[in-house]
This record gives C-alpha cells, structure tokens and sequence, in this order.
C-alpha cells in the first residue's frame, strides 16, 4: 500500500494548507536570511518563506520535491532537493532550521530522531536558530489512539469535486508508532488508499532528546501561536507544541 507521500492529488486532499500557521511560522522566522526547512512537502510554507528569505526545502520523497518544484520552483531564492532528514548534510549554515508540521515524528525509532537532530545541528552556524513544532500526546492518553475504521473528515479538491476520508488507526505501544490508513471515497465508491506512519511524542521524550542533541528551549508556543512556559505539560489529549531553540 502506498504512503500518503507518493501521490500529489491525494497529499492536497488530506494535507489542506493552513494559511494562519503558515503566517505564524513566517512571523516566528523573522528576520532569518536563509532558511532550511526540513520535510517541505508540497513547498507551500517555503514558498511563503521565501518572499523574505532564501529558502531550501528538503523532503525525502520525490513525488513531493517533483511537486514542489512544480508548482514554486521559479521563485528567486527557493530550491527543493531531495534528502533524508537523518543524513542531510549541504555543508553550509542557515540562519533558520525548521522542522515543523510534524516532520520529526517521521522519526521512527529514537536513533532516527538523534540522526535528524545531529542533521539540524550540522547546518546551524553562531546565532542560527532552530524552529520545532510537531503534535504532543502525553502517555496516558495513548490508548485512544487505537480504533476501527470511521470517518475523518471531507475535502474538496481543485476541480470542485468532495470526497469523504475515512480512517483506521493502529498504535504499537511498544514502539509508540501509529499506523494509519486512509480510505478516500467519491461518490460512495473507493478511489484510493493510503497510509501515514509515525511516531507519538509526548513532551517529556521530546524535550530530553532536544537536551540530549544540544539544543537549549528559549520560547515555546501553544497550538494558538500563545507563548507558554517551555516545560509547561500540555493538556490532556492531543496538543501542538513549538519550540524555538538554539544549540549549545
């Protein structure tokens, strides 16, 4: 079965573009000169971060780079080149590193998630910064992560045209990765299916392995974009952290 990753039309319908957290992305890059940003996707944010800064968007698959590329690839001052996180290596510094939308919870095991880090680490010169954001789920909410086959949500493609998205969910507690599957229906017929596999973080393992690479927490943000206190706990289901750091 194929990942989310290796269809366009199919990552647009269940990846819709998020203009206000694009905006507090941009806000929070500020007046950073060149950006990498890691697990780019379809390029939107990059293009966006590009109006102001020289951006280089990564991402492991080539159907994303080929989409992206496509649809932004004449902007000044934006590339996208293919890569995997834990062994990027461009030999050059950026003022601003970004692992947002989840991108290291592709990071399946904790080796992959030092690899990444060590990776981020490796492009940040004297005063680079490092943006991370990605969805918290503290332990014992975990067991709801396991169910049968229901409906997510609706989508409507460019062409108009609305398909429903059902889902199942499969959680190995040992691993603390989750296996999803997506079903995506028009017209009550199955047009195609998907699957998307991650790890859940939770704030405590995410804030040790960030210590453990070298990284010191200067701010931290809630899922509205509101600072809070860096070791603050999130709430008790699923919740979005960011965090902006700086290393060691």
């Amino acid at each position: 079965m194929q990942s989310i990753y290796t269809d366009a039309s199919v990552y647009k319908l269940l990846t819709p573009q998020d203009d206000a957290e694009h905006a507090f992305m941009c806000r929070l890059a500020g007046d950073a000169a060149s950006i990498l940003e890691l697990a780019s996707g379809c390029g939107n944010l990059a293009a966006r971060l590009a109006q102001r800064a020289d951006v280089t968007g990564v991402d492991a698959s080539p159907e994303m780079v080929a989409l992206a590329t496509q649809a932004h690839g004449d902007r000044p001052g934006l590339c996208f080149v293919q890569g995997d996180m834990r062994t990027l290596r461009l030999e050059r510094p950026f003022d601003l590193v970004m692992a947002v939308d989840n991108a290291l919870q592709h990071a399946c095991t904790d080796e992959a998630l030092y690899a990444a880090l060590d990776s981020i680490r490796a492009h940040m010169g004297p005063g680079s910064r490092a943006l991370f954001q990605t969805g918290l789920r503290e332990p014992e909410t975990l067991d709801t992560l396991n169910h049968a086959r229901q409906k997510v949500g609706s989508a409507i493609d460019a062409c108009g045209v609305t398909f429903e998205i059902y889902g199942t969910s499969t959680f190995d507690p040992a691993t603390k990765v989750n296996h999803r599957v997506f079903e995506i229906h028009k017209d009550g017929a199955k047009v195609a299916e998907r699957t998307l596999t991650m790890r859940i973080l939770d704030s405590a393992a995410l804030q040790q392995a960030l210590a453990r690479a070298g990284f010191s927490i200067a701010r931290a943000f809630d899922e509205s974009g509101q600072e809070v206190e860096p070791q603050a706990r999130p709430g008790p289901t699923h919740a979005v952290r960011t965090y902006e750091c700086r290393a060691g």
